[in-house]
């Protein structure tokens, strides 16, 4: 079906679930709302469900329904494509035409998992059955394998290309050699997960990259994870490619024999020797420990370390974070702590809407006299309502989250909040641990500090590392932990400690969210003491 064949309904009942937040109202022939695109007051988006067109009279754009989502998930056309049918629980829905090939990915017994369609100008869709002789547009819930699984099990021999249609064409190339299976990730380069090499345990692997920077780097990230299962692993770069060249493109003027040839001269892939190595002289250790702490914030936050802020709800964690993110982008000082330098600094806002956020940026950026070109290169944001989801859980998630955070150079990353970042169970050491795992790998991948936003458990006369609410795996994985709670909820005094590895943690204060003169808001040191508890009366030797 293609959305030129909507009916009025179907267009409606688009734009309600798009704009659930921003109620539809009656407007002539079509509709009124506040606009998603920007912070409204006045509804400002006009909506003709006839015709299924929008257009946001402030100035954020106009369109049709594959605009609109392709603005609102800030996705390609084909990603937008698969929500709408999603969000109208179509199987099907085209730009009206037919693919140039369909790539089937199966288990290991040849059950159809899901499907990746390619269309023209290198278009990819992923689809999978809903048991209903129709299709799922979307696959985020389905675990990633390895393309042509069955073969790749039975081989003995593995090689790695870039691309199904690769895959394909050096497998019909290799007719007759059924010891030799050929596969690739789905998804593109960069995608290849720790799952995959778990099926090279005891082969020969030989990676195939394209002729590109992408390539080889993902041709390098393959050898090193399949080597510790694998027999042997070889990379071979393919002579005479054009930049972005393929195995597809070698086979048009040489044989696979000539391949094969190549590929017995190509020495067996090692990692380099500091790498291979568990550890390291004392000697060598020195040389790489920095001679004193780099602060991130000082005597709070040191770089390379993970922490936590743990708070009750509706206590002001999400302010003092935000404050917090735009100190270190700023290189300013937040809380009186001191900020050596500028710090590119990513917030993953997922608890309060984007409207809220926003509003909460442009009051403190206005106490602190800073401008968006100010932040600009230094501050990135992912706020709900704005950005798609992030999930721990979700490998797919993560390798994107991963990439983001490579290419901007990030330095610290804050997760607001824990609970709405993954669907494990928080009381579970085991399943929390998996999800510690995840950090880690982020951390390391990255090299980025990593803070989690978190709820403590009320307990009053606990430590924080014991009020961090939640399994035991959680707070044993910060080298810092701050805690915020309301102590006077009369002039909304908050009270600030912290509980650092590093070094001795500096003392606890109090301190107010409080607007100034010219308009904003700045988190400032107060001075404050709490009422003494009363004790019991003490009693006199008269009876009475």
């Amino acid at each position: 079906m293609k959305i030129s064949e909507f009916t009025e309904q179907q267009y409606r009942k688009y734009f309600e679930t798009r704009l659930a937040e921003n109620r539809m109202r009656r407007s002539g022939t079509g509709y009124m709302a506040k606009c998603c695109f920007h912070q409204d007051s006045n509804p400002s988006l006009s909506i003709n469900t006839e015709r299924g067109l929008w257009k946001c009279h402030a100035g954020c754009g106009e369109g049709g329904l594959l605009d609109f989502e392709m603005k609102f998930s800030n996705c390609d056309r084909d990603t937008a494509l698969s929500r709408i049918a999603e969000i109208l629980g179509e199987h099907q829905l085209s730009f009206g035409e037919k693919p140039e090939a369909i790539y089937p990915y199966t288990d290991g017994f040849g059950k159809l998992l899901f499907q990746v369609l390619r269309y023209p100008g290198k278009r990819f869709v992923q689809r999978q059955p809903d048991g209903k002789n129709g299709w799922i547009w979307k696959t985020q819930n389905l675990k990633m394998v390895l393309y042509r699984l069955p073969e790749i099990i039975t081989a003995k021999n593995v090689v790695v290309v870039e691309g199904e249609k690769d895959a394909d064409n050096l497998t019909a190339a290799l007719a007759g050699k059924p010891s030799i299976g050929v596969t690739t990730s789905p998804r593109g380069a960069g995608k290849w997960l720790e799952d995959f090499s778990f099926f090279m345990a005891g082969k020969q692997v030989l990676i195939l990259p394209d002729n590109d920077k992408p390539g080889k780097e993902h041709a390098q990230r393959i050898a090193a994870s399949c080597f510790r299962f694998a027999q042997g692993v070889k990379i071979l770069e393919l002579p005479g490619l054009a930049e972005h060249g393929d195995v597809s493109d070698f086979l048009k003027a040489n044989s696979v024999n000539e391949l094969l040839e190549l590929a017995k001269r190509v020495p067996w892939w090692r990692p380099a020797e500091s790498d291979s190595s568990l550890f390291m002289t004392a000697t060598q250790f020195d040389e790489h420990a920095p001679d004193h702490i780099d602060w991130l914030i000082e005597g709070i936050i040191q770089r390379n370390a993970n922490g936590m802020i743990v708070s009750r709800p509706k206590a002001g964690k999400s302010f003092t974070v935000l404050d917090l993110a735009l100190a270190m982008a700023s290189g300013q000082k937040w809380l009186d702590f001191y900020t050596p330098k500028r710090v590119k600094t990513a917030l993953v806002s997922r608890e309060d809407n984007f409207g809220l956020t926003q509003w909460r940026k442009r009051k403190l950026c206005q106490h602190r006299q800073l401008t968006n070109p100010d932040l600009d290169g230094f501050l990135y944001l992912n706020a709900k309502g704005l950005r798609p989801k992030i999930m721990l859980d979700y490998p797919e998630d993560v390798q994107k989250l991963v990439e983001d955070l490579k290419r901007y150079e990030t330095e610290f990353l804050i997760l607001d909040v824990m609970r709405v970042l993954h669907a494990s169970d928080e009381n579970d050491n085991t399943e929390m641990q998996k999800i510690i795992d995840v950090l880690n790998h982020i951390q390391e991948d990255t090299g980025a500090s990593i803070c989690l936003i978190h709820h403590d458990n009320k307990r009053e006369d606990a430590t924080l590392t014991e009020r961090a609410r939640g399994a035991s795996a959680i707070s044993g994985w910060a080298e810092f932990i701050c805690g915020i709670r309301v102590v006077d909820e009369v002039d909304w005094v908050r009270e600030f400690t912290c509980e650092l590895k590093a070094s001795m943690a500096p003392d606890k204060f109090y301190f107010r969210i409080a607007d100034t003169s010219e308009g904003g808001i700045e988190l400032v040191r107060t001075e404050y003491e709490r009422p003494q508890k009363r004790g019991k009366r003490e009693t006199s030797d008269v009876p009475f």
